[in-house]
């Protein structure tokens, strides 16, 4: 599956949270993103990637399933590393060794960078 922020955003901002396994918060956030995704009144569309290592990625995927989850999922592990044919990956625009986690990215449909949301989301949100 391919990571298209204007195709996965459908019209709408999309909220892009990345999570690991490890990650107590990050986990304990799942449901609510499960919540944001699920509602009908949802002004956003919700998309989660994982930075967990190949080796954790059964986690990741265990985390979800018991949160429940049915949002686009993404994760890190496999991804490409380098740019090629001029095309952006992720390392070009996040700093992953310093992402301090859980981070949601706000993206606007058009997948411009609307704001960035450091640590757990809140209900109010």
């Amino acid at each position: 599956q391919v990571f298209d922020p204007r195709k996965l955003a459908d019209g709408k901002p999309l909220l892009v949270n990345f999570w690991a396994s490890y990650c107590s918060p990050c986990v304990a956030e799942l449901p609510l993103l499960q919540g944001l995704h699920a509602s009908s009144s949802s002004k956003e569309r919700v998309v989660t990637i994982s930075l967990d290592v190949a080796a954790d990625v059964p986690a990741a995927r265990a985390a979800l399933g018991r949160a429940s989850t049915n949002f686009p999922a993404f994760y890190l592990a496999g991804a490409p590393t380098e740019s090629k044919d001029s095309k952006k990956v992720l390392s070009d625009v996040v700093d992953l060794e310093r992402l301090s986690l859980p981070t949601t990215v706000v993206l606007s449909p058009e997948g411009k960078i609307e704001t960035i949301l450091y640590g757990p989301l809140r209900e109010e949100r």
